[in-house]
């Protein structure tokens, strides 16, 4: 019997108490949520990487095709009448308003700027009407789709109106280029770098004329948009003229970020949208003017 007892002993001793089976349990739980909250996280930073990955590639063909077309832009060399839209070689303005993005750990704020913009280029004799906008997806959201419209006019047809027909043209002529676009912005400069403007902006830069003759012209962005001393609301271009440079500016919103807005009445959106502005890319890219002729600017 005491033989029996002390065997009982020994195995007692061998095995693990309530305290030590609850601390190991514990400890364990702690592990798997360690490993579960890094789970998430990478799981999370491969999405977010691949939605990038998906905004740049898309964003990079729009800034393609749009670089493509605007290297070719050339004037036309019609006789010019003052603020006559049918006879612009180029013309860039606001066609719409912007969302307004706070910039976190500031008192600043980010004024998206929706634009509308036609060139002319050529085509052997004939001219080619190229126009790009955004149409909001809901009026005054500062969301919505970028369009490409295009239309041929041979010169012995008559007088050229393609800026106007830009102007005047139904959606449903438009081709569909993307989704989710919050900014576009076509800023203008003239031959010795200065961006266009009505009134001079340094000793080196000089004011182009609001006549319409035969030389650019432009207005001053106007005080309800913050873009700094150098802004331009709009910039037409008439007779011989044509912008020495342009500088093109497309901000993509990301795909999640848009579906979860779309699904929000207008100021629940507004508010949404103001709070995500890392979820904006912006895409720059400064454009050089093939068919430039300088003695526009003279």
């Amino acid at each position: 019997m005491k033989t029996f007892f002390s065997s009982c002993r020994r195995l007692s001793s061998r095995a693990f108490s309530l305290v030590e089976i609850l601390v190991a349990m514990a400890l364990l739980s702690f592990i798997v949520l360690g490993l579960l909250t890094m789970f998430n996280q990478t799981q999370r930073a491969f999405r977010r990487s691949l939605a990038e990955t998906d905004i740049l590639e898309g964003s990079r063909g729009i800034i393609d095709m749009v670089v493509r077309d605007l290297q070719e832009v050339a004037p036309a060399n019609r006789p010019a009448v003052a603020n006559n839209r049918e006879s612009y070689n180029f013309f860039t303005e606001i066609s719409t308003n912007g969302v307004v993005q706070d910039l976190p750990g500031t008192i600043a704020t980010r004024v998206n700027v929706l634009q509308r913009f036609f060139f002319l280029t050529r085509n052997n004799q004939d001219f080619v009407g190229i126009g790009y906008k955004v149409q909001p997806d809901a009026a005054n959201s500062g969301v919505g789709t970028l369009y490409r419209w295009s239309a041929y006019h041979a010169p012995r047809l008559g007088p050229l109106t393609l800026s106007q027909a830009f102007t005047a043209a139904p959606i449903q002529s438009f081709n569909r280029i993307a989704d989710g676009v919050v900014h576009l912005r076509l800023t203008t400069y003239a031959t010795n770098g200065c961006i266009l403007s009505s009134t001079p902006m340094a000793p080196a830069c000089f004011a182009v004329d609001n006549v319409g003759t035969n030389a650019p012209y432009a207005r001053a962005r106007n005080t309800a948009i913050n873009d700094g001393p150098l802004g331009q609301e709009g910039s037409y271009f008439v007779s011989n003229a044509v912008p020495a440079f342009v500088e093109l500016e497309i901000g993509v919103l990301e795909s999640d970020v848009l579906k979860r807005w779309r699904g929000m009445s207008q100021v629940a959106g507004a508010n949404y949208l103001s709070n995500h502005v890392a979820q904006v890319h912006i895409f720059r890219q400064r454009i050089p003017i093939r068919n430039a002729d300088y003695s526009a600017y003279q």
